[in-house]
């Protein structure tokens, strides 16, 4: 972000229509928990979105809730846990502020990704204020909605080049009864990743599978609180491999410290790296000798990756450029947009901004 940027936090959807169309160049904001998101080439006025807050309709009984973009992902959470339910997709940074507008756009979604799908799949619908200044619905608030293109999904991942998010609706489902979590350390990457590949077509559903640095095989258990016992031992037997296990308690505070990257020390970058099992020992090379920290979630679906001050982000770009490979940054200096590595610039979502944004008062994908 330009130093010079200015800041305003509009206190209604009247207020943030008119601002968007009086200024050139506008990026909207939730609490700052990914400051990286939100560098611009050009002087830009920052929205914050906190005023626009709070929860608009919930139906526990039709497992739906609607919500203002400000809102954080913590009370959210909390109203849901009244009536036992609970994002499935375990929306990362939520105990740091995070808000729901923010992590749509950034397209987050955490560890329970691997079970149930990501943040896209659970999406409703959603309203928006464009380019002109004009609220926008999309989707609607059942989860059985209308046919034809799924237009709420555009706004997972557009780090705010759409135009500004004002609500989204999600369907939500039932908590489990408990968690236990089996972790179990491997002699190398390659050991951890043979037990990974083994577990995908495993009879148990997993509600998590993780990979923690350097070889730790983390395999999450979520339903009945008495039948986890024996369901970790089948895991356990099944792998041939003994390990630590985590219930309770030690189960929720791990994966709340993982939820928050409590993991990366203070100062480093933290860049979000999709691929594919089979990469996980090609991006593993690239970084080798980079002093970065990995931790490869979602099934290794997902890489989150921590760098030290040394690496520069100019340098990470470079690296995932060379291999194929394509990040996005969460903090970090940025050195230009924060897409990092292979990105196709003019491709569909750039054509999608030019429909919904004709004006140009979002930053680019450039």
């Amino acid at each position: 972000m330009k130093d010079d940027s200015e800041r305003h936090r509009p206190g209604n959807i009247e207020e943030l229509s008119a601002l968007v169309r009086s200024v050139d160049l506008a990026l909207p904001t939730g609490c700052g928990t990914k400051p990286a998101l939100l560098w611009t080439k050009a002087p830009a006025t920052i929205i914050e979105m906190g005023e626009i807050a709070g929860i608009v309709e919930y139906l526990p009984e039709e497992y739906t809730i609607t919500t203002n973009a400000g809102t954080s992902l913590r009370d959210v959470a909390c109203a849901l846990a009244e009536n036992s339910q609970y994002f499935p997709f375990d929306p990362p940074f939520s105990d740091l502020g995070a808000t729901v507008g923010g992590t749509v756009a950034a397209g987050l979604s955490g560890a329970g990704r691997y079970r149930f799908g990501g943040l896209r799949d659970f999406i409703l619908g959603v309203r928006f204020v464009d380019g002109n200044g004009n609220l926008v619905t999309g989707g609607g608030k059942v989860v059985k909605n209308a046919a034809g293109f799924d237009f709420p999904k555009l706004f997972v991942g557009s780090v705010g080049r759409l135009g500004v998010l004002t609500e989204v609706t999600f369907k939500v489902f039932p908590a489990p009864d408990g968690y236990a979590t089996l972790k179990l350390a491997y002699e190398d990457l390659g050991s951890a990743l043979v037990a990974l590949r083994s577990m995908h077509g495993y009879t148990i559903d997993l509600h998590a599978l993780d990979i923690e640095s350097p070889a730790t095989l983390c395999v999450r258990l979520g339903g009945i609180r008495d039948a986890l016992p024996r369901r970790i031992d089948r895991v356990t037997a099944y792998l041939e491999h003994s390990g630590e296990v985590l219930e309770e308690d030690r189960d929720a505070d791990y994966w709340r410290d993982v939820a928050n990257f409590s993991w990366v020390p203070e100062g480093w970058s933290l860049v979000k790296i999709p691929l594919a099992p089979s990469r996980v020992t090609v991006l593993d090379n690239v970084l080798r000798d980079s002093g970065s920290v990995q931790r490869y979630s979602a099934g290794a679906a997902l890489a989150w990756v921590a760098s030290p001050p040394e690496l520069s982000v100019s340098s990470m770009d470079r690296k995932l450029e060379e291999t194929g490979f394509s990040g996005l940054l969460m903090r970090g200096e940025a050195v230009g947009f924060p897409i990092l590595g292979r990105f196709e610039k003019e491709g569909f979502m750039a054509r999608v901004k030019a429909a919904l944004d004709e004006p140009g008062r979002f930053p680019g994908f450039d």
